[in-house]
């Protein structure tokens, strides 16, 4: 399969400090059928764990954002 990542990607990569081939390699340990899908997996360093949303295209995978997860306050 092929990856690849969406400018926005790229950029949400970058700003959090995320290595792409971590990401590449939690997506592809998924279960990967067509259409658009998340997975959430925490990252050794990382304080939270990173939310990564992707489609699956014939054999193209291609990341749309990924950003970490920070849980909600309660009121």
């Amino acid at each position: 399969m092929k990856f690849h990542c969406s400018r926005h990607a790229r950029r949400r990569l970058e700003l959090y400090k995320i290595d792409a081939a971590w990401v590449e390699m939690m997506i592809l340990d998924s279960e990967l059928g067509s259409g658009m899908h998340e997975v959430v997996s925490a990252i050794d360093g990382q304080k939270f764990p990173i939310k990564a949303v992707y489609t699956v295209e014939d054999d193209r995978v291609t990341l749309i954002t990924a950003f970490p997860v920070k849980k909600r306050r309660n009121p």
